[in-house]
Order: C-alpha cells, then sequence, then structure tokens
C-alpha cells in the first residue's frame, strides 16, 4: 500500500504536466486552464515529501556545507555554548542527551527539514563543542588521547 501511495504521489504532478501538454496540442488550452494546470503541478511537486527529498537535496547539501565551514573557520572546536550561538545564530532544535551531554540542531534549510531529516548538529559536553556533524556526513570532533 505504502508504494502504491508512493507511486500516485509522484504521479500526480506527470498527469497535470501531461494534461497541459495535451490541451495546448488540441488547441483547448486557454489562460485559466494553463493557470490551473501550471498551479496544481507546482503544488502537487513542492508538497510532495518523496519529490522534496531530490529536488531540495542540492540546496541543503550546499547550505550544509557553508554552515560546515562556518563552523570549522570559526574556531568551534571546544568553544562554550555562547560562541556557537554567536556564530551561528539560534538552533533549529536544542535536545538534551544523558548528562553532560546535549546537541544543537540547526537547519539551514526549514523546508528541506520537514521533507528528510538531516540537520547540522553541534555536539556539546558540560557546554563545550565536541564535534559537529553535517547533514551530508562531514564530521569534526575534538581529538581526545
Amino acid at each position: 500500500m505504502k508504494v502504491f501511495i508512493a507511486v500516485l504521489l509522484l504521479a500526480l504532478p506527470l498527469w497535470c504536466a501531461w494534461a497541459f501538454y495535451v490541451a495546448a496540442r488540441s488547441g483547448r488550452l486557454t489562460w485559466w486552464r494553463a493557470l490551473v494546470y501550471v498551479l496544481g503541478f507546482l503544488v502537487l511537486l513542492l508538497g510532495n515529501p518523496l519529490a522534496n527529498a531530490y529536488l531540495l537535496s542540492p540546496v541543503d547539501s550546499f547550505l550544509q556545507g557553508a554552515l560546515f565551514e562556518k563552523a570549522r573557520s570559526a574556531g568551534l572546536l571546544g568553544a562554550d555554548e555562547a560562541r556557537v550561538r554567536a556564530v551561528l545564530g539560534k538552533p533549529w532544535k536544542t535536545r538534551q542527551l544523558e548528562a553532560p551531554f546535549s546537541v544543537l540542531l540547526y537547519a539551514p534549510c526549514k523546508v528541506c527539514m520537514a521533507s528528510y531529516g538531516a540537520p547540522f548538529v553541534v555536539y556539546l559536553r558540560e557546554g563545550a563543542v565536541e564535534g559537529f556533524r553535517s547533514g551530508r556526513g562531514e564530521t569534526l570532533r575534538v581529538k581526545r588521547p
């Protein structure tokens, strides 16, 4: 059943595009009909969580890489939480793990987080940065002996 729903969600925008094409070829495409088909295509495509993962992945990947480089160049390893918030801004979510660990989750693309979750993660240990990881999988940690 899930596969059927997934195929249906991916096929609905294609149906709008096909209807637009058929109406244009047959000469029955009016401005009103074109507007309905185009808006239907955009709403069905951008409102589709399966398609968003593919469409927004390049945007999210670029923004995650930029955030990772910003954190690396600012020298956040070992810095306190206030410095992280000053450099990266307000986190999307904050999670308290087992004491003394916590994480700050940053979502450079909020629409991407609604479709699939791969936030930029800052790992804290007793309020100091232990490491960070981008949604692309890049990781930088404090070296421990």
